[in-house]
């Protein structure tokens, strides 16, 4: 397949391998190792054995000399190659369809079953502006085709080399770094690196924790501290909060006439 002028060789170089397309699921099996593709149908030795001649040129020659059996082999292969051409004309919709090799010698009398196929089956574009023709060189096509591509890219001038853009300093951060942004990887710091740095912030720390100490209570609040049990305190019983008033620690001695009890309602 050619576009604007240029071979179309896809992604490894296996692009344009028409004959290598399905006709029949249970079709004879193909040098490929599918069975049923349009080369199994339509390569040089079918196209003899549907003529009945040992070469394509002897099958020609005995088309052109009213021989029945010739005829039919070439509308057969003419029928292969029609839905062959035609799957290709609804998936890419091209402006020539051009058929070489030996067979191409038939001319008219392998075109007109091709064509006629082509009628029956294509239904998505519009058959007027796709050309079918055979190829001026024969069977010379594609030898001559393989060297004039082949001095095409050794004489194709190569993209320069561009170097690639720097990504802004947001997406720096986000992005993981790939082997394209050695030049915006930040450093890696040195242990001496670390010791300075956690020094210089171990004043800010200090100044930022927490300070744990006594809880001053309001006079009249109630203690809302958690209450933990002897076994967890290793003490023994917890001893009742002061009165408002009283020191902490100051010894509690109940009135005459009242117990402990009566000294925390």
């Amino acid at each position: 397949m050619a576009v604007d002028g240029q071979v179309l060789l896809g992604h490894d170089g296996t692009a344009g391998e028409i004959g290598h397309q399905t006709i029949d699921p249970d079709g004879p099996p193909c040098g490929c190792g599918n069975h049923g593709c349009l080369e199994a149908f339509a390569r040089a030795d079918r196209i003899a054995a549907a003529c009945g001649t040992g070469s394509v040129e002897s099958a020609v020659a005995a088309a052109r000399g009213g021989d029945e059996t010739a005829l039919a082999g070439l509308e057969r292969i003419g029928t292969y190659l029609g839905i062959g051409i035609a799957n290709m004309i609804v998936v890419l919709s091209p402006d020539r369809v051009i058929l070489g090799g030996g067979i191409s010698a038939a001319g008219d009398l392998l075109l007109d079953p091709i064509r006629a196929e082509i009628g029956r089956r294509v239904r998505t574009t519009s058959l007027d502006r796709v050309e079918l023709v055979t190829a001026e060189l024969g069977t010379w096509a594609g030898a001559i085709g393989a060297a004039v591509h082949g001095a095409e890219r050794a004489v194709r001038p190569r993209r320069p080399w561009r170097r690639r853009p720097m990504r802004p300093a947001r997406l720096r951060r986000r992005a993981a770094p790939t082997d394209d942004d050695r030049d915006v990887r930040a450093p890696v710091p040195s242990d001496r690196d670390r010791a300075a740095r956690t020094d210089r912030d171990a004043p800010a720390r200090r100044r930022t924790a927490v300070r744990r100490g006594p809880v001053r209570r309001i006079p009249g609040q109630p203690d809302d501290r958690p209450q933990r049990d002897a076994a967890s305190r290793g003490g023994g019983p917890r001893r009742p909060s002061p009165r408002p008033g009283q020191l902490r620690g100051a010894a509690v001695r109940p009135p005459p006439g009242a117990s402990a009890d009566d000294l925390h309602p």
